[in-house]
């Protein structure tokens, strides 16, 4: 990826991403999950596309498009700079129902997992806020 331009990617054209189950070799601190859950039982088409989108504005996060991004599954870098070592990792995966949302840190910051958390989830709620004024009235969400 070159970083002197902009980098765009296309989520029709990516493919589904198979989660496994596999443990990992790296010491990682998890919260638990986040869910946007969705009045009428299913994730709305487009709310996930969208909701990355208005994630992305956010001047501590940055899409990590080399984690090879699938269309119902992306990583988003957290910190202060983004290009640094000392990062969060935010997992998003879409499902039929709903959009889970995993934080994870997977090398040490200076700013404490628990504000990191804090921060991430008043992110959350204002995109979703954002990507609300694209869906129905009655596209009615919750964060879990």
């Amino acid at each position: 990826i070159d970083d002197s331009k902009d980098n765009y990617f296309l989520p029709l054209m990516l493919t589904r991403k198979l989660l496994s189950c596999s443990s990992s070799q790296v010491s990682v601190e998890e919260r638990s999950s986040l869910h946007i859950i969705f009045e009428t039982n299913y994730t709305p088409p487009g709310y996930f596309i969208r909701l990355i989108a208005s994630l992305s504005k956010h001047p501590k996060f940055r899409v990590d498009l080399k984690r090879d991004p699938h269309c119902d599954n992306i990583t988003i870098l957290y910190g202060d700079t983004c290009r640094s070592a000392e990062v969060d990792e935010i997992t998003i995966s879409e499902s039929l129902i709903s959009i889970r949302i995993q934080v994870l840190r997977v090398k040490s910051n200076e700013q404490s997992f628990d504000d990191v958390v804090k921060d991430i989830h008043m992110a959350l709620l204002c995109a979703i806020e954002e990507v609300k004024q694209w869906f129905p009235s009655n596209t009615t969400t919750q964060l879990a």
